[in-house]
């Protein structure tokens, strides 16, 4: 009866440890998928904000006779976003330190 009652117990520990493990698997699919949805848009963001900048200067360069560069533009923006994040940054952790 012993050998019985440790094979029952084997197999439903088995079935158990093959639910879980199923269950985690597709709830890491999950996961990915999201993660790789959020990552492709933002990429697409990105690259229609680039298409329509890229579109603004030429029809501004068109206009007014200027030589304005995307490249640069796109340089500067970016410098100066990460300039004003750095510097919110440091605010933000000076007011937690002298709080």
């Amino acid at each position: 009866m012993k050998l019985l009652g440790t094979t029952q117990t084997r197999a439903a520990n088995y079935f158990s440890r093959a639910r879980r493990a199923i269950t985690t698997s597709a709830s890491s699919l999950l996961i990915w998928t999201r993660m790789l949805l959020s990552v492709g848009f933002a990429i697409i963001g990105v690259v229609i904000f680039v298409a329509l900048l890229d579109v603004m200067v030429r029809i501004s360069n068109y206009r007014n006779g200027t030589k304005l560069q995307t490249g640069q533009i796109l340089k500067d923006s970016l410098t100066f976003l990460w300039n004003h994040s750095l510097s919110l940054a440091k605010k933000k952790y000076n007011s937690r330190m002298n709080s």
